[in-house]
């Protein structure tokens, strides 16, 4: 039975599969780079978009019974948060380029160029979706995070060791880092 689209309520799956979304967004928006734009843009776009997902991903799976879980999916949702921020300046950076010639990278099923007017209007229209796109993914991101918040407000920061501390830093760390490489 389905559910009338106003009467639907945010999903507790919902920043999951908006990370996926926002990732094929990329992909398909800085495919359309030129050669010479896509060697440099294409690559650190796709990990951000890769990382922002994996880290949503990862920090779905954990849920929290004790402190480090809890702070490991913390950090994994900042670092998801961060590269999204990061991954929305990459993208202002590939639509800056891609205005300049927005007929250049369009073209209609049978080959033929598409008009300059056409093409930016289909240009403009998918950098507002994944704009849109990563303005409710921040939200959802940090919906998730008050959420965990409030719900293990009894655990004690304090009580956390520093040794906890630095083995979740180190973690993500190596998670950063390893993509990165």
């Amino acid at each position: 039975m389905s559910v009338l689209k106003n009467k639907r309520s945010v999903s507790s799956m919902q920043y999951v599969a908006n990370a996926y979304h926002i990732e094929s967004m990329v992909f398909d928006f800085v495919k359309r780079l030129s050669a010479q734009n896509q060697r440099i843009l294409q690559g650190p776009s796709c990990k951000l978009a890769s990382l922002q997902a994996d880290a949503v991903y990862i920090a779905n799976e954990i849920y929290p019974t004790n402190a480090v879980e809890y702070q490991i999916r913390r950090a994994l949702l900042a670092l998801s948060k961060a590269t999204l921020h990061a991954l929305d300046k990459r993208m202002s950076d590939v639509y800056g380029i891609l205005i300049q010639n927005p007929q250049g990278a369009f073209c209609r099923k049978n080959g033929k160029p598409v008009s300059p007017k056409d093409a930016e209007a289909i240009l403009n229209r998918m950098a507002e979706e994944l704009g849109c796109m990563i303005d409710a993914q921040d939200k959802l991101i940090k919906g998730v995070r008050d959420k965990d918040k409030e719900r293990f407000s009894q655990i004690n920061e304090g009580s956390i060791s520093n040794q906890v501390t630095i083995l979740v830093e180190s973690f993500v760390k190596s998670v950063f880092y390893q993509i990165f490489d």
